[in-house]
């Protein structure tokens, strides 16, 4: 029986999630007509009826580098999250579901705009975070292959607060074993620490200080130029490669999915080439490996807040919601 009103909850849950979502839609078009305005939908954690989200009690930043540790911001008040998405499509519905499980306040960006490439979501952003304090910790991720574990927000601040310490890292991204690069130029890349096959960066899911994530997609949109419809993780991944811009802008992998979760596959063009076998789907058991709100990989145990499914990976992401939703 409990079963049952849980499952006629989250049903209606996402027919007025898509109801919400289409209505912003209206109000966002009327807003995008502002010059120099970039819509903004906020999903709050109290969106679903019948379902009690975590408190968000303890937020805050690390903003400096291992040199520099001892003056890590233990306390702060500000912890944002955002995507960016033109339409409420069913993925995108189930993202918002499992944001709201999460207790995630959502900022939705561009709802009801054309979306004319990847890049436009690097310009939404760095207009958006401009009015954003600069030690606010942002966590952004995509709109339409993404899933949320029940994983409260000051866990996953918490986990980047310790990511930081140990690396000295500020601008995290998501590791995957696909590598995107110009040029072939994937050897250039640093090797991911032993057990651990994921060593290249993924675009759809970053966490940073607003500051330092409006200085370095500034110089990824300076890099694109005036092209359109162009892959923006290639261009990111153009700086990351070199020691010296890793450096500059404090980048780092979420090599152990503390956070971050992808699951494409190596292989391909451009893929894994160092013999290292990468089969993320498997070591989650197909989605099976799902126990108090999380997904958990019993070999290396870990249990990421976010699950993105780039790649083949959108193959299992209707499973895995099933999952969840379960």
């Amino acid at each position: 029986m409990r079963n049952d009103i849980i499952g006629l909850l989250l049903a209606f849950s996402g027919v007025l999630l898509i109801f919400m979502s289409a209505t912003l839609i209206t109000m966002n078009q009327a807003e995008a007509e502002r010059p120099g305005k970039v819509p903004r939908t906020r999903v709050p954690r109290e969106s679903l009826q019948g379902h009690r989200a975590p408190q968000n009690r303890s937020v805050g930043t690390a903003t400096s580098r291992r040199r520099n540790a001892s003056r890590v911001r233990e306390k702060g008040s500000c912890l944002k999250f955002y995507t960016v998405a033109s339409q409420p499509t069913s993925k995108f519905c189930m993202l918002l579901r499992t944001a709201v499980v999460a207790g995630v306040d959502l900022n939705v960006l561009g709802m009801g705009l054309e979306y004319a490439g990847n890049e436009m979501k690097l310009r939404y952003m760095v207009d958006e975070l401009a009015s954003v304090p600069p030690d606010c910790v942002i966590v952004f991720i995509d709109a339409y292959d993404v899933l949320f574990a029940n994983t409260p927000p000051q866990q996953t601040l918490a986990r980047y607060r310790q990511m930081t310490r140990q690396s000295g890292d500020q601008l995290i991204f998501s590791a995957e074993c696909n590598c995107l690069a110009h040029n072939r130029s994937c050897e250039d890349f640093p090797p991911s620490p032993p057990g651990f096959p994921s060593r290249f960066p993924n675009s759809g899911g970053w966490i940073s200080p607003a500051s330092l994530a409006i200085t370095f997609f500034k110089a990824v949109i300076a890099n694109i130029g005036n092209k359109t419809d162009v892959h923006d993780q290639a261009y990111a991944n153009d700086i990351f490669r070199i020691p010296e811009l890793r450096e500059r802008y404090s980048l780092g992998l979420d090599y152990r999915s503390r956070i971050f979760l992808s699951l494409t596959t190596g292989g391909g063009p451009g893929g894994r080439r160092d013999g290292v076998e990468c089969r993320p789907v498997a070591d989650y058991n197909h989605g099976n490996a799902f126990k108090n709100g999380v997904w958990t990989d019993p070999k290396r145990r870990v249990s990421p807040a976010v699950v993105h499914f780039n790649g083949g990976g959108k193959l299992f992401m209707g499973e895995w919601f099933n999952v969840w939703r379960q």
